[in-house]
């Protein structure tokens, strides 16, 4: 009796065939997923400035009257609050200007992050808005802010994101 067994190209071609299909669904489904882009996160710096602010007005008054709501708000803009360096650095801002974002940025994280942590009860409220003074430099640097014409979030600025 004799056996037959395939030709050892036509197995590397069959192999070959299936790693390719393999590869390229997995590559789709991260591509997919690198590309996911929240549907709050502001276009640009200007649009972040304008955001942020209407959200911290609306947290304000909503704190006490709906904690649930509240808090899902609240993550929401500490998102935003996290994006302002990678928003900055999405633009054509110089590395000073995105230092001093970035600064804000952290210092208002500082403020925020601790009150996602605590409950919202109807004997807590929410800080004003205080941060004037650095809202305004964020609103004096949006204009410098233009976003790289077809940028693809590489992150490579000449400066650090640290």
């Amino acid at each position: 009796m004799m056996i037959c067994y395939p030709h050892p190209s036509l197995i590397l071609g069959l192999l070959s065939l299936v790693g390719g299909i393999v590869g390229c669904g997995s590559e789709a489904k991260s591509d997919h997923l690198e590309h996911h882009v929240p549907a709050h996160r502001p276009h640009d710096l200007g649009e972040a400035v304008q955001v942020i602010l209407v959200r911290w007005e609306a947290l304000e008054r909503e704190w006490q009257a709906d904690p649930v709501a509240a808090r899902q708000k609240l993550s929401e803009l500490i998102d935003i609050v996290r994006w302002l360096p990678e928003i900055a650095a999405d633009s054509d801002l110089a590395e000073a200007d995105w230092n001093r974002v970035q600064a804000i940025s952290n210092a208002w994280l500082d403020d925020l992050v601790p009150l996602s942590r605590s409950a919202a009860t109807a004997t807590t409220s929410f800080p004003k808005f205080t941060a004037n003074e650095q809202l305004e430099v964020l609103k004096g640097l949006a204009p410098k802010a233009h976003r790289e014409h077809g940028h693809t979030h590489d992150h490579h600025h000449g400066h650090s994101h640290d």
